[in-house]
Formats: structure tokens, C-alpha cells, sequence
């Protein structure tokens, strides 16, 4: 694996974005999602209805991804981080830190449109798919 996708972009794959599109069939088989990426996004299938095109459409983008599960060395590490922002007074939203520990305990690239959510986490590589 060379990448984990924060849920934004999973969603820009969702509304047929051609950048995130053409990125993922360029890094096939190089993509994994974290099971809290997994989990943000059926939380959005309960909070307003969405047509059948728009579940078959997520069923595909979860299945169609390695999982990262959010382990004991992901929360290790969230531990780590978290503390490390809230002592520098920086934001620290607990789901986000959660979705970057994955990413560092297994040494991937987050891809994500928030990048100032994710910019002053220490070690942290990050890239933009839909910068641009």
C-alpha cells in the first residue's frame, strides 16, 4: 500500500470527480481504507436519505479498497499525536487523529482535501487529489 484516503476524497469519488477518479485507476491496488474512514462514511448514509445509485456506489468504494483496521498500535500512536497537538494548542478532532495514527502506523500517504486538518500532525505525509 502506498495510500489511505481520508473520507472527503472517498466522497469525491462518490460524486464521479474525475481527479479522484483518474488517481485511484492510476494507484489501483496501492489504496487502503481505514475502517474509521469506513465507519465515517455509513454514518452518512443514516443522516439523510440517499438514493439506491448512492449506496451501490459506497458499497463499491469500501469493497473496493484494502481495510486498515484502527488497532492497538493505531491508538498507540493516536495517544502519541493527539497529545502532542492539544499540548501545542493546536485542534485535535478525535476522528481525524484517528484517520492519521492509521496512516503513520502503516507508513501511507493520506490523501485528503482537508489538509489543515491534518498539516501540523508531525510526520504526517499528505497529498491533495483535488487541489487544482
Amino acid at each position: 500500500m502506498r495510500f489511505t484516503l481520508d473520507t472527503d476524497i472517498c466522497a469525491g469519488l462518490l460524486r464521479d470527480d474525475p481527479r479522484v477518479f483518474q488517481k485511484s485507476l492510476q494507484y489501483a491496488g496501492q489504496i487502503a481504507l481505514s475502517t474509521v474512514v469506513v465507519g465515517e462514511l455509513l454514518v452518512v448514509t443514516k443522516k439523510t436519505p440517499r438514493t439506491a445509485s448512492f449506496q451501490t456506489g459506497l458499497v463499491e468504494i469500501i469493497d473496493g479498497f484494502d481495510k486498515l483496521d484502527y488497532d492497538v498500535d493505531c491508538a498507540r500512536r493516536y495517544g502519541k499525536v493527539r497529545g502532542w497537538l492539544l499540548d501545542h494548542g493546536l485542534p485535535a478532532p478525535p476522528a481525524d487523529v484517528m484517520i492519521a495514527a492509521t496512516a503513520l502506523v502503516h507508513d501511507l500517504i493520506l490523501v485528503t482535501h482537508n489538509t489543515r486538518h491534518f498539516e501540523q500532525i508531525p510526520d504526517l505525509r499528505i497529498e491533495d487529489w483535488l487541489a487544482g
